[in-house]
Order: C-alpha cells, then sequence, then structure tokens
C-alpha cells in the first residue's frame, strides 16, 4: 500500500485529495488543534503542505541541511504537547512545523503509515548548528517525563519524545574518532536501532576493535560503566578501550562475528538451509544463560539504573495503557502481558 494513501482519503469520501482541501469548506481547520488553529501571528507566516502545517519567523533564512529536532505525542497529550512547543517556538523565534489536527496523527501513527514518518508530530529547527544543544536541551526539559511513540529514523534524547536525527552528525563524528584514537577502518559498516558500529584496527598496537557511535541518553549514559564494571569482575564483558563522554563514543574489544551463537542452533552451521539442530540449540542456550547468570552476579556500579526500578514504573502505568486501548482483545493481551511481568518481579 502506498504509504501517502492514508492522508489523501482524508478530504473526501469519495474523491482522492490532499488532506487539507475538506469540501465543507473551514471543516478541517475547526478540527486543528486549538493552539494552531487561525492566522499566524503578527511577524510569521503560516503555510501548508500536504498533511503538514508549518509556522516561520518573516525574515528568518535558514541554512540548506542543518539539525532538525522531531517530536512524538499520543492521541491523549498531543494537544498539550503541541500547545507547550508552539508557544516555545513562537517565543525564540523558532521555525516549526506540525500535524495539526488529531485524525491526521492517528493516520500517521496507524498499521498503514508511511515507516520514515511515523511517529512524527512536530518538526522543530535551530537557527543553527551551534544552537541546535541549546534549542534540543530547552526541548527536553520543557517534555520531561511527556510519553510518545519512538521515531524509527531518529534517536530519542532524554526521558520524553524530543528525537534528533543523529544520522546527519555520523560522518563528521566518526572522522574525528578515527583520527583522535588513531583508528583506520577494517571492514564493513554494521548497524542496528541505536547505534552505528565500524570494525576497526588501532594503529598504535595493531589492536582489532570496533567504534561505536551513538547518542547519549538514559539508555546508553551506563554502558560504560556497566561494561567496566563486568570486565573488572572477569564475566566476560568485551573491554572498553576508549570513551567520548560528551558523545557517548565508544571503541571497545572486537568479537568474532563470523560466529554468531545463533549458528549453533542450524543444522551445518549458519546458513546452512534453516534446518534446525535441536541439540546445537540447546547448547547455545545454555552458553547464553550462563553468561547472563555471570553478569547478573556482578552487583551494580552506585547510580545506574536498576530492572526493578524500570519494572516499577511499568506496572504502575500499566492500567492507564491498558484502559486507552479501544480493542479488547488488545487489553486482554496486555492486561495478561502485566500479570507476567508482575509474577517475575514478586
Amino acid at each position: 500500500m502506498n504509504p501517502e494513501y492514508a492522508a489523501y482519503c482524508q478530504a473526501d469520501r469519495r474523491f482522492y485529495d490532499a488532506p487539507h482541501r475538506s469540501l465543507a469548506e473551514g471543516a478541517e481547520e475547526r478540527a486543528f488543534y486549538a493552539s494552531v488553529r487561525g492566522a499566524a501571528p503578527d511577524g510569521w507566516t503560516r503555510s501548508r503542505r500536504g498533511d503538514w502545517l508549518s509556522f516561520g519567523p518573516d525574515g528568518l533564512r535558514l541554512p540548506a541541511q542543518g539539525w532538525k529536532i522531531h517530536i512524538s505525542a499520543a492521541a491523549d497529550n498531543a494537544e498539550s504537547v503541541l500547545e507547550r512547543v508552539a508557544a516555545h517556538c513562537l517565543a525564540h523565534r523558532l521555525p516549526f512545523k506540525c500535524i495539526p489536527s488529531p485524525g491526521l496523527l492517528a493516520l500517521r501513527n496507524s498499521k498503514y503509515a508511511d515507516r520514515a514518518g511515523s511517529g512524527k508530530f512536530i518538526t522543530v529547527y535551530p537557527h543553527s548548528e551551534d544552537t541546535f544543544p541549546e534549542v534540543c536541551a530547552a526541548l527536553m526539559e520543557l517534555l520531561e517525563g511527556e510519553h510518545g511513540p519512538y521515531i524509527l529514523s531518529d534517536l530519542r534524547c532524554g526521558n520524553g519524545p524530543v528525537h534528533t536525527r543523529f544520522i546527519a552528525a555520523l560522518p563528521g563524528l566518526a572522522g574525528r574518532f578515527l583520527e583522535e584514537w588513531g583508528l583506520r577502518r577494517d571492514g564493513a559498516v554494521m548497524y542496528g536501532m541505536c547505534a552505528l558500529v565500524l570494525p576497526v584496527v588501532r594503529e598504535a598496537d595493531g589492536v582489532p576493535a570496533v567504534l561505536k557511535l551513538q547518542s547519549v541518553d538514559e539508555e546508553t549514559a551506563g554502558e560504560p560503566v556497566a561494561l567496566r564494571a563486568w570486565g573488572a569482575a572477569g564475566a566476560g564483558a568485551v573491554e572498553v578501550l576508549g570513551h567520548d563522554p560528551e558523545t557517548g563514543a565508544l571503541l571497545l574489544e572486537r568479537l568474532d562475528e563470523e560466529r554468531p551463537l545463533s549458528g549453533m542452533g542450524v543444522g551445518g552451521g549458519a546458513g546452512a538451509g534453516g534446518v534446525v539442530d535441536a541439540a546445537g540449540a540447546r547448547a547455545a542456550v545454555t552458553i547464553l544463560g550462563g553468561v547472563l547468570a555471570r553478569l547478573a552476579a556482578v552487583p551494580a556500579p552506585e547510580g545506574l539504573r536498576t530492572l526493578g526500578d524500570a519494572v516499577e514504573r511499568m506496572l504502575a502505568a500499566a492500567p492507564e495503557a491498558v484502559a486507552r486501548l479501544a480493542d479488547a482483545a488488545d487489553r486482554r493481551l496486555l492486561a495478561h502481558c502485566v500479570a507476567a511481568v508482575r509474577e517475575v518481579a514478586d
């Protein structure tokens, strides 16, 4: 399904058109969130493109390529989030655009939404790369604790719905640390949901390693602390060879990526037609269980988040989350998951 179809079916039940061209004049404007309804403030221009509504201060020119800050929200807090972000942007002359109505936001987060745009509710444009950290920090503080879906193309900043296009900074970060840490590339780039990993060799001593680039947030801030604690205890974690606290970059001991544990569960080795080898799978799970047992036996360093804290917050938020689900089957499924987590926690 073309991901643009859903939004373009909003204009009318029978005709396919841009979502803001409603046949009932003014109907869509009345459905907008209150903070973006009506004319733009003095000194600002309001414009519409597709399902986005944009606001820009008159006379301001942004760089052709710069940082973007994306903000997500859910149906129950979208109006509040937009009201605060819009007020902040207007006060600081920050251009921004938003998905202006609950209906369009629901489509953007629906099953058939474009994955590249899914979750994006508000986009804020800092004036320059130099002002980006200040703008991002202010928005993080403004929306601390608010919930919203994860934006798949971005990385989340802090404990809220603020995200950045971290990918734009990766070439510069990679070049910086290859030079500063005396590294040279040594293999194909690898990546997952939250980091870019470059196989490298440390030129001073020929040690093979990996350069891991990631943003600094509550999920990554404790990673080097935990790895060093596990390493000191001989628990089997990779060695930390370098760490930059400001950017979150890590230089880590390189493992042999050609010997994945998953290959033990496939007959004839990894990639052998997908035939399950029960004995190999049991051996792999035994190894995995042993590693987890050794890691869990090491006391957590002071100040790190604990699994118990995360479970406590999850269980406290569960009743409200269950109530927000419209489908009875989804409510039952989430309730069963909550019960399983509570059983393990207790």
